[in-house]
């Protein structure tokens, strides 16, 4: 997932063609299908003959249904078939939320964090988990009730994984924002989750195309932002739990999945990798060596006695459940160590059953496989490495180790960050 915020520095950088629709019949559409995520008849371009209205209200349901590519096309058409300031402002300000929708999350600038900063990363308390940021200000009365119903949605979803933040912020009523005052704001009004207090000339609240207070942004668990708008309590609920209902790596409607920067071993991505020539395999058909020829892999370098091995062997075969059956081959690659040396058919197989593999494994015993796709190119710390292979035979992913998987610990983190992270790329390189 993408950084949200780091704090190592004192600001902190965390065809219509065949129908022509009148505004009536749009909105009678509109009333005939109750679901608007379910809807698939809106023209997909617009018609010369529609009004900026009826341009409009089709730029507003293709946004509902996040097809962020063609709710921009409707807005700039209604923009553009209008003398209406009003009207033009409207489509101008979506135009303007659009550069960021379905994007990931622009990183915060705040100037100091005023309630619940704690010495471990936000980017990592955050990852893979549904974000709420709550900009608001001192002195705004809307600001007040909506934070009470911010810190009630961040009691009610916290479990399931929303992460809240409300931002300060100040537009021209700086003796309202002063850092004491907002302190004890917070404490008086019991508040439960971090607050910020953003950088000079709110430059956060600008980024996040906000305009007026009090305004929320969600970002999913893929670190994208996906709503942008005044707080409403509803409206704000809802889609925080649409988004808490999805998993990491959902794919957006008419996008395509974003693939995840490798942690490490970026100099092996679109490498071909090389052939891989295992001649004794376990967990195979007679022991025959599986079909790998144009069909995605994920292979994993493994040994005996190694506790990142263990550590990671549960999520290997969570992925081998989850994915086998949409193309994917996950292959364990047993190498000795410390160093390369013949290994015996026992040894072999003691460290799959020491393991508890479920996918298939063979033996590079002297590390000539690991060495041409990994040690060669550089000096590399593990050799308990991950490469993510597509159906050409390229390198698109590498988990430079040495363990993976999922937690909910935060001492925990970074496996968990790398097993999401490795989860998306497995499903972008399925999508293709």
């Amino acid at each position: 997932m993408p950084s949200l915020l780091t704090n190592n520095a004192t600001v902190f950088v965390v065809s219509v063609g065949l129908v022509v629709l009148s505004h009536q019949s749009l909105q009678a559409q509109k009333a005939e299908t109750p679901d608007p995520y379910q809807r698939s008849n809106l023209p997909r371009l617009p018609e010369s003959k529609l009004s900026a209205d009826d341009c409009l209200a089709v730029a507003k349901d293709w946004l509902e249904q996040e097809r962020f590519d063609l709710a921009r096309i409707w807005y700039r058409a209604a923009q553009n078939r209008t003398e209406d300031p009003q009207l033009r402002n409207s489509a101008k300000r979506q135009l303007y939320r659009l550069k960021l929708l379905g994007k990931p999350a622009p990183k915060l600038k705040l100037d100091r964090w005023i309630h619940g900063r704690d010495r471990r990363r936000l980017s990592d308390k955050i990852r893979g988990r549904v974000v709420l940021l709550n900009f608001f200000q001192f002195a705004c009365p809307e600001s007040h009730h909506a934070m009470n119903d911010v810190t009630a949605i961040a009691d009610r979803h916290r479990k399931q994984g929303l992460t809240v933040i409300s931002i300060a912020v100040v537009l021209g009523q700086e003796v309202y924002q002063q850092p004491d005052m907002i302190k004890q704001y917070v404490t008086e009004h019991n508040v439960n989750h971090r607050v910020g207090l953003d950088a000079q000339q709110f430059g956060t609240f600008q980024v996040y195309q906000g305009t007026k207070t009090p305004f929320t942004a969600l970002i999913d668990r893929d670190g994208r932002v996906r709503w942008l708008g005044r707080f409403e309590r509803e409206t704000v609920e809802h889609k925080a739990l649409k988004l808490l209902a999805e998993k990491v790596g959902h794919k957006l409607p008419g996008r395509r999945i974003i693939m995840p920067m490798s942690r490490g071993g970026r100099d092996r991505i679109e490498k071909h990798a090389p052939r891989l020539k295992g001649e004794v395999w376990l967990n195979t058909r007679r022991g025959r060596p599986p079909k790998l020829l144009g069909r995605p892999r994920f292979i994993r370098f493994l040994t005996k006695n190694c506790a990142y091995c263990r550590a990671s062997a549960p999520a290997l075969n969570q992925l081998h459940r989850d994915y086998s059956a949409k193309g994917l081959a996950v292959v364990g690659i047993y190498h000795p160590k410390p160093r390369p040396r013949d290994v015996t058919f026992e040894e072999f197989r003691s460290a799959v059953s020491q393991l508890e593999l479920q996918f298939p494994v063979t033996v590079d015993a002297d590390w000539e496989y690991l060495d041409k796709i990994w040690r060669d190119s550089g000096d590399r710390d593990y050799t308990s490495v991950s490469f993510l292979i597509d159906r050409k035979g390229v390198i698109r992913y590498v988990h430079p180790g040495p363990e993976f998987f999922p937690s909910d610990d935060p001492a925990k983190a970074q496996q968990n960050g790398d097993y999401l992270a490795i989860r998306r790329a497995i499903e972008k390189v399925l999508s293709e």
